[in-house]
């Protein structure tokens, strides 16, 4: 890898000299539109080769891996289409009829999934994230591919209708993607013992907001807004509320995340009832609807601002940390019940070194009932680390 960012340091290094000197004379004796063209594949070349370094530098990290291998992707596609389009694309067009849209829709297309797929292939292996990172990389995979349908179905086709294509085709590809990212904050904390059955509102709102706009874009029916509009805010206060719940924050703190879920569902649950109160309501409660429209609106900048705060302070203020590791013992001293000779004596099946007395020994470390917390040495009756009440800790011999 190390040879391989000297390389590319070396390529960006003197694309920006020959991006410097190129421009520089392209200004001073502005001869036709090659210098500019030539000015502007040196800086791409350049841009191109420094986020190609930070590829090689995320791929150095296990962890982050497969991130650099998207980043690196994805800048070889784009840098290649700016290339084309900067140079040769003119002489192409004329000659063999290629169409620009191909390379910009391909272009457009990477561009769009890109965060996606960074966030995909970064969480899929986290486990508290893992059905979060699979759904995201599925939806943004086909959303991709919709995208480069469009675009290459547009440019290779003739007539009238092939914008018409392309149109439908990118606004399916969006609300996919859309959807289908509300639908992966949904299953945050998706594992076996999870209680958090609610989830599956959300999961199935999004995916009804997401086959009503597709049958509405193909074949508009011109039915009312007030599904959509429903099922969408169901799926998004969903996703709101896991979001906020996955940060971990210490029990003192633990009422700001309440305070912020209940803002949310207030938020969702007042739009969804001004919604309704349009749709079947008398017009005499004109004013009455537009009071809850303007409560929803406060009440979604407070959820708003209350997600920051809490991710804020998960990020900031830790629960305490105690000396939780666990302590290997092998040996422990104790006084035989019988003869009362004190000795020591290894875990396990083992006897008294002066009676012979039979004796087991087991020892085990107090964990949390609740989340696992290992509490050696930790003061009070609760745990710090998700407030459940503890035992004392568990010796038995």
């Amino acid at each position: 890898m190390r040879a391989w960012r000297a390389l590319l340091l070396r390529i960006m290094l003197s694309a920006l000299g020959v991006a410097a000197v190129v421009g520089a004379m392209a200004f001073l004796f502005a001869a036709g539109d090659w210098p500019g063209r030539i000015t502007a594949m040196a800086f791409a070349t350049a841009v191109a080769a420094g986020m190609l370094i930070g590829a090689l530098a995320l791929m150095d990290r296990p962890k982050l891996f497969w991130a650099g291998v998207v980043l690196g992707a994805a800048t070889l596609i784009e840098y290649l289409g700016a290339m084309y389009l900067i140079g040769p694309a003119d002489f192409l067009r004329q000659t063999y009829g290629l169409r620009d849209w191909a390379i910009e829709g391909t272009m457009l297309s990477v561009g769009g999934v890109f965060i996606p797929f960074m966030i995909g292939v970064q969480v899929i292996f986290q486990t508290r994230f893992r059905w979060t990172g699979l759904v995201t990389l599925s939806v943004s995979t086909i959303a991709l591919l919709i995208w480069l349908a469009g675009a290459w179905g547009t440019a290779l086709s003739f007539g009238s209708n092939r914008w018409w294509w392309d149109e439908r085709m990118w606004t399916s590809g969006g609300i996919i993607l859309g959807m289908g990212m509300v639908a992966a904050l949904a299953m945050i904390d998706f594992l076996p013992d999870s209680r958090r059955h609610w989830r599956w509102l959300g999961i199935l709102g999004a995916t009804m907001t997401a086959a009503a706009v597709i049958w509405d874009t193909w074949k508009p029916t011109g039915g009312p807004e007030w599904p959509v509009i429903t099922s969408t805010t169901v799926a998004l206060v969903t996703a709101f509320v896991m979001v906020v719940l996955a940060a971990k924050l210490p029990v003192a703190q633990r009422w700001l995340a309440h305070a912020t879920v209940a803002a949310g569902i207030a938020c969702g649950s007042v739009l969804v009832a001004s919604v309704l109160l349009h749709e079947f309501g008398p017009q005499s409660l004109s004013e009455t609807r537009e009071f809850m429209e303007r409560a929803s609106g406060a009440a979604g900048i407070l959820a708003g601002c209350g997600l920051l705060a809490v991710w804020i302070v998960a990020r900031v203020v830790k629960p305490p940390r105690y000396e939780t590791e666990p302590v290997f013992i092998k040996e422990i001293t104790l006084v035989c019940p019988r003869c009362q000779k004190k000795q020591t004596l290894p875990l396990g099946e083992s006897q008294c070194g002066q009676c012979l007395l039979h004796l087991a020994v087991k020892v085990a470390e107090p964990h949390c009932e609740k989340c696992g917390y290992i509490l050696y040495n930790v003061p009070g009756s609760a745990c710090p680390e998700c407030g459940h009440p503890t035992s004392a800790a568990v010796v038995t011999v």
